[in-house]
């Protein structure tokens, strides 16, 4: 599903988290997710979700969102690709940091 360029924001990014349940890949480029969003989408995609590719490119997802991003990669077996394009993410607050401690 690619839903790039729509400004969904948090509330939206909760409510696709709602509609998940089948898909294998997921782009939301550009959609003014924040940190709520993102961590609903993550949280339902470690969860039975077949979702093997993931853009989040050009959100606002910074390093409190990385956390999610982290738990998402410890705990599906399935995500292939991850796209993290202009995420305004510090060294820090990479998912390889939260993946690596």
């Amino acid at each position: 599903m690619d839903i790039d360029g729509n400004l969904l924001g948090d509330v939206g990014g909760v409510i696709l988290a709602d509609m998940m349940s089948n898909l294998t890949e997921l782009s939301v480029a550009e959609c003014g997710l924040g940190s709520l969003g993102l961590q609903a989408i993550c949280l339902r995609a470690s969860q039975d979700v077949p979702l093997k590719s993931l853009d989040l490119s050009r959100n606002e997802i910074r390093d409190d969102g990385c956390e999610a991003i982290s738990h998402l990669l410890r705990t599906t077996g399935t995500l292939k690709t991850l796209r993290l394009v202009s995420c305004q993410l510090s060294n820090i607050g990479t998912p390889s940091h939260y993946f690596l401690t």
